[in-house]
């Protein structure tokens, strides 16, 4: 999976045994505004971008050969604009890190790839960068 940035799209790509790119889904816009992240549940069935510049998340379904479909152009939304996020070990719950609002926002993620809301952290300090979860 590629995000684009520039155009607020995601596009998804297979790899040959050969180590040979092709293109499976070029472009596939959420309308949203730089989409700089990416987190592919365990199971590859759904994909999240996480649109800086719109404040908001953007889901995908995954299909047959790592075909792209839009699920929901926001699928939720954020403060400041999230800087990263990651899924936990099973893909049940999405963490959003917001660096501009200093908090990290919590997700379960539904059986058809929805987002709801759980809980919030704030008081991240000024600088940081980065998240992982395990």
């Amino acid at each position: 999976m590629v995000s684009e940035a520039v155009s607020g799209a995601l596009s998804s790509y297979t790899v040959s045994e050969t180590g040979v790119l092709r293109t499976v889904s070029g472009s596939v816009a959420d309308g949203q505004k730089a989409a700089c992240w990416v987190a592919v549940t365990k199971n590859g069935h759904f994909a999240y971008t996480a649109n800086a510049a719109s404040g908001t998340i953007s889901s995908y379904a995954i299909g047959e050969g790592g075909a792209l479909k839009l699920l929901q152009s926001v699928a939720a939304t954020t403060h400041a604009g999230p800087n990263d996020m990651t899924l936990s070990k099973n893909s049940r719950f999405l963490y959003v890190f917001d660096s501009g609002a200093h908090e990290i926002q919590g997700f379960s993620v539904g059986e058809e790839g929805g987002l709801t809301w759980l809980s919030t952290v704030s008081g991240i300090p000024a600088g940081a960068a980065g998240l992982a979860a395990n």
